[in-house]
Order: C-alpha cells, then structure tokens, then sequence
C-alpha cells in the first residue's frame, strides 16, 4: 500500500489545481482520474465549446468582410478542419497541464476509486490491476454529470448529448436543443452561425444568473442570428419521424401541442453531482451535491469536496479552480475560506453575456433600494471600430449607500469585461469608486465608466436622464 500527505480524486479544474496546489506546499499528491486528464472542462465542456465558438465568430466576421473594405467571395466552412482546430487545442492544454503536474512531482493515476472511510483508496486500474493508497488527507473532485429527463424516446438513436455533438464530424441541418441552460445556449448559437437550423426550447422564460432584461436581449439576439428560441415550452415525447431517419420533437406550449422535426436532439438539461465510488462514506449530502463547510470540509474529518460535487459550487470550472486551492490549503494545515459573493458567470453564444452579483429581480425579492445605471455599445468607439455594436453594459447600486450590487454585460468581449464588475462586486466599491478611475480610450472597458456615470445622473456620451432628486 502506498502512503502520501494528499489524494484528489478527479482531474478536472478544480482537482488537478488542488494537487498542484498542495504540492506547492510541500504534500507528497497523488491524483486519481478515470478517465481524461482535465476532466469534463478541458475535454468535453468549457474548451471545445469556446474552440468552437471562436471558429463560428470567425465564420461570421468572414461573411461580413465587404464592411471593413475587402471583397469577399466563395466563402465556405470546413467543418472537419474546425473539428481539427479544436482537438488540437484540448491536446495542446492537457499537455500543459502534465507537464506542470511532472515538474511539481504530482503522481497521476489512471482508474476508478472507490474511497473508504479511514481515507484509504482502492483502485481499480485501466490495465486491470488494482493499487490501494492510505492518504492522510483527501480532496474530492469527481465532478458532475449530465442530467437526463425523463421524457418519452428520450433514448432514440438520434438523441444526443454534448459529448456527441461536440465530437461530430458532420454539421446536421436541422438540431433541436432540449435546455435552454447556457450550454444549450452557447451550442444552439454556435450551431446557427454554422447554418445549422436550431430550435431551443427552454422551459423558463430567461437565463439564470442574467438579469432578466439583459438574457431577454440575449434570446433577441439569438433569434436575430437564426435560433427558433420557444421559451416557457415543455417537450412532451420524441418519436420517429414519418418517412424519415430523423425525429419528431412534440411540445406542449401555451397550452397546445405542436411538433418539430429534425435531424437530431441534443439534450443539454443541466448536470448532477458525480458521487461515483463514494459509496462506502456516509457524506452529509443534498440534492445540490456534497454538504461542505466554507473551508471546503466534509463530514468526515481530512476530507474534502470542490467543484460540481460540493452543495456550495455553482458548476463553473472557475469556481472549481477556486475551491480547489481553498481546500488544498485547508489540508496543508493553513485557513482559507471561500466566499461565494463574487462569482461571475459568462455566456458565450452568438454574442457574449456577463453577469455578476445581484439582479434586479433578487434586488425586488429583497426590498433593497437601488439604482441602475446603462450603456449601450453602440455609442463606444472601439465597439463601433470593431463592427460590434449590440448590447449594453447595466450596472445596479444601492439608492443610499452608491454601493455596487451587480453588474451584467451583453456584448463584445463581455466575459473579459466582467470582471472589473468582479472586483468591485467584491470589494464592496461604491459607484464613484468607477467613475473616478481612468480608463483607457479607445477601449470597450469605457462602457463600465459611461453605465457608472449614467447612475449619477450626469452621463457623457448619453442623454442625460431626468435630474436626480
């Protein structure tokens, strides 16, 4: 039986951060993972989506190449080149992260784990062999996994899931998304800007975490590029389609039943914790995942949970990233905690969205005054130099205390622009705290300046709204 100061189980963001974290802090780490390094992010999730995204707005530019003073012609996609791209990419990264596990001298092992209470391993091993590892300190990161609804023919063959789609050679012509989550979201627009004709249906009218007035802009923009997007809709069954190899898709929207027909469905209903080989602990557990303290501690004591299958993650790979290094410190004996105030979320479809801390609806729940602060796009310059020029910037304050309570983007590079909204999310600035800070021109960053300026009622590049009382 081998020994080590710490085991993490899983490879993904969080779990291959907390190995190296701990290693950095002098533990001998052992990692577990069953199947790819990176887990699903790198392999299967936020990579090849954003390589696909990329390919698909680059596609889109191409078509749109006379407005910036070029003729273009004959246009057309490769599809299987774009599919090259993205492999590369995702090889390119687990390679990086390999090296970086070698040089911090995190051992990587390649199996199934099933982890006993005295925080000992057993693992059953890819060349068939079995390896036992006594750790004195464990990290749990197994993930998550898709969800699947239990709708009638749900496992007809032309049924798919984002592993599928993601590894798919072939474009089809017609794709029905079931999910309007921001997966669902970001493939149905990236899908559209390949010419592929997507419906979405989406049982809720907006998208969580957005503010509801910023994902309704978000779903005008997606069908402007093509997405039939069927909100407050529910799929009733799925079904051969009649002299065809495709499918029928029968939902129930306002009250009546119509039917879609298409190539394939791609199911994309959100993910559940992966407590797979945790068997034999009897962890405190909810429906959100493994009940975790807020230093990432369990029920047993030495051994942790981060990422997807802990009750306090919002199944974001940065914040995997984050609570891995939380609960790597934690086991090499120092004090850190993590706080979940702060976190931005980011959509990446036909067009970027962003969102962190409070909306206004959460706002209204609560009974907290507040002021809100907009700015379009379309009158910044960098944006209109780009040619990108939908959306807005929306800052929320509090009305008495000029505190910043949320910050929501929808527009170019809007997951990058975030984060000053993050950070003053965070550190509790005050809405002049914006204004006074300089920032560069011409740049799209200016946009979080104007919205700033636009709550105290003395706009620059704007109208002015009606004088404050």
């Amino acid at each position: 039986m081998e020994h080590v100061d710490l085991l993490v189980i899983g490879s993904g963001p969080g779990g291959y951060v907390a190995a190296l974290r701990g290693a950095q802090l002098g533990a001998s780490v052992i990692m577990v993972e069953k199947n790819e390094l990176g887990g699903t992010c790198l392999n299967r999730g936020c990579i090849p989506t954003k390589t696909l995204h990329q390919s698909a707005e680059k596609y889109t530019d191409a078509k749109k190449g006379e407005e910036f003073g070029f003729e273009v012609s004959n246009i057309s996609l490769n599809y299987d080149r774009v599919q090259e791209r993205k492999d590369k990419v995702i090889e390119q990264l687990k390679n990086s992260v390999e090296k970086l596990l070698k040089k911090n001298n995190v051992k990587t092992i390649y199996g199934k784990c099933s982890l006993k209470p005295d925080k000992r391993a057993v693992i059953s091993l890819n060349d068939g062999s079995t390896k036992e590892i006594a750790a004195k300190r464990v990290i749990i990161a197994t993930g998550s996994k898709p969800s699947i609804p239990d709708i009638p023919g749900i496992e007809h063959p032309n049924v798919i899931g984002t592993d599928e789609i993601l590894d798919s050679k072939e474009l089809v012509n017609d794709l029905v998304v079931i999910g309007g989550g921001v997966t669902g979201v970001e493939l149905a627009g990236i899908m559209a800007n390949f010419g592929v004709n997507v419906t979405l249906i989406k049982r809720t009218p907006y998208l969580s975490p957005l503010d509801d007035d910023i994902a309704q802009r978000l779903f005008s923009m997606l069908k402007k590029s093509g997405v039939n997007v069927l909100t407050k809709s529910q799929v009733s069954k799925i079904e051969d389609q009649e002299n065809s190899e495709g499918v029928t898709v029968q939902i129930k929207r306002k009250e009546k039943l119509e039917e879609i027909t298409a190539d394939k469905v791609l199911v994309s209903r959100g993910r559940i914790p992966n407590f797979e080989g945790l068997d034999e602990l009897d962890l405190k557990t909810n429906k959100d995942g493994i009940i975790v303290n807020e230093k990432m501690e369990t029920s047993f004591d030495g051994i942790y949970a981060i990422g997807d299958v802990a009750s306090n993650s919002s199944m974001l790979a940065h914040v995997a990233n984050h609570q891995g290094i939380i609960a790597a410190e934690n086991a090499m004996g120092k004090e850190y905690k993590y706080d979940d105030r702060a976190v931005p979320g980011c959509v990446f479809t036909t067009i970027e969205a962003a969102s962190v801390g409070e909306n206004e609806s959460s706002l209204k729940e609560q009974e907290i005054p507040y002021l809100v602060g907009r700015f379009p796009f379309g009158a910044n310059g960098k944006a209109l130099a780009a040619g990108k020029v939908e959306g807005q910037v929306k800052i929320i304050s509090h009305k008495e205390s000029g505190e910043v309570l949320g910050v929501h983007i929808l527009g170019p590079n809007a997951s990058d622009l975030i984060q000053e909204g993050t950070l003053a999310v965070k550190n509790k600035l005050k809405i002049n705290d914006l204004v006074d800070l300089i920032h560069p021109h011409p740049t799209l960053s200016e946009t979080l300046w104007e919205a700033a300026l636009d709550i105290t009622g003395l706009p620059l590049h704007q109208m002015p709204k009606k004088p404050r009382k």
